[in-house]
């Protein structure tokens, strides 16, 4: 079990979804673009998963695709480019998760989370508790320990074939966060 709320952003395999699921994650996100045709494999991950809270990141800013796809494989909550979020303005600010790079917008008011994207450790100080970071793997067990109400965000990958993925890496850095019996 994790102590700390965990999104695991760019799941495009079963092995992955099936992986962050079985540790707890809070959150799987499914990367998803006009030009990648992935709504088949989205709907067998979101099959074989139980207990992470799915949502969909809009690659390409495509905000009719994205509701035509979160409509059709049953996912309402989107995660959005911050320079795209103009396009979004006709979903539920509920649904919608802006994904920040380096520069913070001024106003996230209308967003109960964010993920910010970040490099640095100092970075963190302008987030407010309640935002999702995404942190460089290195500093992940300072951040877990400093930042009580911030939860963490991790990469899936590709497969090295079907079925077959080392998990090593990520393993390092859930076990920071899994809670002591």
């Amino acid at each position: 079990m994790l102590y700390r709320d965990v999104l695991a952003l760019d799941v495009t395999n079963l092995s992955d979804a099936r992986y962050f699921s079985a540790k707890g994650v809070r959150w799987i996100a499914f990367p998803i673009a006009r030009d990648f045709d992935n709504i088949q494999t989205i709907k067998e991950m979101l099959s074989w998963i139980a207990g992470p809270e799915a949502m969909l990141h809009s690659l390409d800013g495509d905000a009719a695709y994205a509701k035509w796809l979160s409509e059709e494989v049953g996912v309402n909550k989107i995660m959005v480019n911050t320079e795209d979020l103009d396009s979004f303005e006709s979903f539920q600010k509920g649904n919608i998760v802006p994904f920040i790079g380096q520069d913070l917008p001024t106003d996230l008011s209308n967003y109960n989370q964010a993920v910010l994207e970040v490099e640095e450790y100092n970075d963190y100080q302008k987030v407010t508790p309640g935002d999702i970071l995404f942190p460089a793997t290195e500093k992940i067990k300072e951040l877990a320990e400093n930042n009580e109400d911030l939860a963490l965000a991790i990469k899936g990958g590709e497969e090295e074939k079907p079925g077959l993925k080392n998990y090593e890496a990520l393993d390092k850095i859930l076990a920071h966060l899994e809670e002591e019996d």
